[in-house]
């Protein structure tokens, strides 16, 4: 595995190779590192801003060249998110480099760790967490997904999607609690009562008695989560209820309805 120096040799390679670049007017790190919570085991996050009328692509693709040939790079995907497009590469030692670049006029902070390194940036524009209810709609989908494909006895189908359910849950968990919620990055600092009931979604194998326990499971934890805050949880708790083998709600609770 690399350690802290590889990556701080390879930062620095960059960063050399963005000063020497007259399409690059600016530069900043991301994440962990540029906050202060990076440990050993943290990728490296850089992103550049590209001269306005320069091609992004054609800068891309000679640093990547230049990478490959220089420290071995892999180029693994590409993400584009608006103007910025992303470029994620593995090093040697499974080292990752997460390189992004945005047209100069675009470049901005969209979140608390941005650290500019040379160059300007403009005002800070962060990004809004996902929408609870968006989030509390796809789940909806997963309990539907889950429970047709156990009937229909496709028990792998049904195993990814309980594992997608649990994955929004978990985000409306974060979100709720004002933590991060994409890519699980807070879902270790949830409550315990909270993971233990996630746990108890997880089917140890592609069985139709532990597929059921785990989709009653995450039926239940998606109730407990976003009922008080979700009108389409509210408005179809009836069938939520039946796809996960719950018993219907208490006699005497309010009936749902528009809000």
């Amino acid at each position: 595995m690399f350690s802290p120096a590889d990556r701080d040799r390879i930062r620095e390679l960059v960063l050399a190779m963005s000063r020497n670049d007259d399409r690059i007017t600016a530069g900043a790190l991301l994440g962990s590192l540029a906050d202060g919570r990076a440990d050993e085991w943290s990728d490296l996050d850089l992103t550049f801003a590209v001269r306005d009328g320069e091609a992004l692509a054609a800068v891309l693709e000679d640093w990547t060249a230049r990478l490959a040939r220089e420290v071995s790079a892999v180029g693994l995907l590409d993400l584009a998110v608006g103007t910025t497009v992303y470029r994620v590469f593995l090093l040697p030692g499974s080292l990752q480099l997460d390189l992004s670049l945005t047209p100069e006029r675009d470049f901005w902070p969209r979140g608390p760790s941005f650290q500019l390194i040379f160059g300007s940036a403009g005002e800070s524009r962060f990004t809004p967490p996902p929408d609870a209810n968006e989030l509390a709609g796809l789940a909806v989908l997963d309990v539907r997904v889950i429970r047709v494909a156990i009937e229909r006895g496709r028990l792998w189908q049904a195993l990814y999607w309980l594992d997608s359910l649990r994955n929004h849950v978990l985000a409306i968990a974060a979100v709720r609690r004002g933590l991060k919620a994409s890519y699980a990055r807070a879902t270790d600092d949830l409550p315990p009562d909270v993971l233990e009931a996630a746990a108890r979604t997880v089917a140890a194998a592609p069985t139709t008695d532990l597929l059921l326990d785990g989709l009653r499971a995450g039926v239940e934890l998606l109730v407990a989560e976003a009922a008080d805050d979700s009108p389409i949880i509210r408005a179809v708790d009836a069938d939520l209820r039946e796809l996960g083998g719950l018993a219907p709600a208490a006699a005497g609770r309010d009936a749902p309805g528009p809000d």
